[in-house]
């Protein structure tokens, strides 16, 4: 190995509006998986990452779901604590957002204020999108506050 250490956070904002329904397993599945599709490819790289987080950003349409438009999680530190990662990723489910677009642009926005890791010789910090909708327009938003960098996890 190379005797560096690496810190990757990812973080993965899911659209969680009933326009998801036909896919939501299958990005649920996906979810869940990336943890050990990363390890297999970090191998044959003949790399392997030290401290690996995952938060999970699940939105909605900010106008029509409001305050239930954004579920978040804190980092959750794998695989220590996966069981709770993978409850979860479980709890998701397609619902509400109206017509198209949906909320993308916020949750993008609430990902690249997370709480990013800062130790490490090389750390990574990455997003990760799963949405069938388009985003509303940034200029729709004009003096709107995002919700806050981390909420509770559920």
């Amino acid at each position: 190995m190379s005797g560096l250490s690496y810190s990757v956070d990812i973080v993965m904002c899911i659209d969680g509006t009933g326009s998801m329904g036909p896919v939501i397993d299958l990005v649920k599945a996906n979810a869940l998986r990336f943890e050990s599709d990363l390890a297999a490819a970090m191998e044959a790289k003949q790399k392997s990452i030290d401290n690996l987080r995952v938060r999970v950003i699940v939105f909605r349409d900010i106008f029509v779901d409001r305050d239930d438009a954004f579920v978040t999680s804190n980092f959750f530190p794998l695989p220590q604590e996966r069981e709770e990662f993978s409850r979860f990723i479980s709890g998701i489910r397609a619902n509400g957002g109206g017509d198209e677009p949906e909320s993308a642009l916020e949750a993008l926005g609430i990902a690249l204020n997370s709480d990013w890791v800062r130790s490490g010789d090389k750390r990574r910090h990455v997003v990760i999108m799963w949405t069938d909708a388009s985003a509303h327009r940034l200029e729709e938003k004009a003096g709107r506050r995002l919700p806050g960098r981390a909420g509770a996890r559920g």
